[in-house]
């Protein structure tokens, strides 16, 4: 990988107000970004920039003295410039994207148990023509490759649904992909002639890099007492903030995309005059958010399901801290 960086650093001290700011841009060559195709695992390299500013700052006021504001802001833009198109092995018709085939395809969920040159699997999806689905439906055709298993193995009969008159009401959803690809050397009924795939690939170029929220900010006011037996009481409230992001180079509106979110968390910090210990109580996400933080795409070799991470719910706490 090659990683390329221009840092531009600024410190500010004017009276009370503390400033530090950070901008820097990297351009990345062969950025691994991994997907799992099938059952396995591959490393895609993926060319990058990231452009972006880093900003602390420390207020305190000179005519509110006991007041102490702390901010700390991230700002990101970032950014996939050179990319081979990518199979999402989540979403295989490229549903939401510019690439969407669902109106015209079906997905199906392979039957078979071996692997061969039709490149057959085992729970895998492979992709179909709805037209060409409704043309053997509709002739009679049709077939799964479900002839000769048992009254046990009889789940995967999925022959699809035509009414009275002769309309598609349900594709197909398990099938052999043997029995659906194109045999021309073969007089076997059950062969259908169906060209298959292994889904749509999808344009990432100019899509933004996993998990890079454009903005993220940290806010926090204290207030410091001093009371007449010598403690010193510091309460204090932050908000933090990021914004939308994607959960995979994909960028799907649809399936990828993980909202903003903010916290709000309070403290309380008690500290005697002259004693060996420090009293801490606090309150996190204090309006208990349902705060997404990540998403796992599955695969569809797992059943195409998702995972989702959240923020801890709301957490109150004392923490007594001792000096021995």
């Amino acid at each position: 990988v090659d990683t390329y960086e221009i840092g531009v650093k600024t410190d500010l001290m004017d009276g009370q107000v503390r400033l530090n700011a950070t901008a820097f841009f990297n351009d990345y060559t062969d950025l691994q970004i991994a997907s799992t195709l099938n059952a396995s695992e591959f490393n895609f390299g993926m060319d990058a920039e990231i452009f972006g500013t880093e900003i602390e700052m420390t207020y305190l006021p000179e005519s509110l003295p006991n007041w102490r504001f702390d901010l700390m802001a991230s700002f990101l833009d970032t950014e996939i410039t050179k990319a081979d198109k990518k199979l999402n092995p989540f979403n295989k018709l490229a549903v939401g994207s510019p690439e969407d085939i669902s109106a015209t395809h079906q997905m199906v969920r392979c039957t078979v148990l071996i692997f061969d040159g039709t490149d057959a699997c085992i729970g895998t999806g492979f992709i179909v023509k709805k037209s060409d689905l409704a043309a053997e439906l509709s002739a009679g055709t049709y077939s799964n490759g479900t002839a000769g298993l048992t009254a046990a193995q009889m789940w995967v009969m999925d022959l699809g649904a035509i009414d009275g008159s002769g309309n598609i009401t349900a594709y197909p959803s398990y099938g052999d992909r043997n029995q659906y690809d194109a045999q021309s050397n073969s007089s076997a009924s059950t062969f259908m002639d169906i060209e298959t795939s292994s889904g749509v690939n999808v344009n990432v170029v100019g899509n933004e890099l996993p998990y890079a929220p454009e903005t993220s900010f940290n806010l926090t006011a204290s207030y410091t007492f001093t009371t007449g037996n010598g403690f010193t009481i510091v309460p204090s409230a932050n908000l933090y903030y990021q914004s939308s992001m994607y959960n995979s180079e994909f960028n799907s509106k649809l399936t990828d995309s993980i909202d903003s979110w903010e916290e709000i968390n309070l403290g309380l910090l008690v500290l005697p005059a002259n004693a060996d210990w420090t009293l801490k109580a606090y309150a996190r996400n204090v309006t208990d958010e349902d705060n997404v933080t990540t998403i796992f795409n599955s695969t569809d070799i797992t059943g195409s399901y998702q995972t989702y991470q959240y923020r801890d719910p709301r957490t109150v706490g004392i923490e007594l801290s001792m000096d021995f």
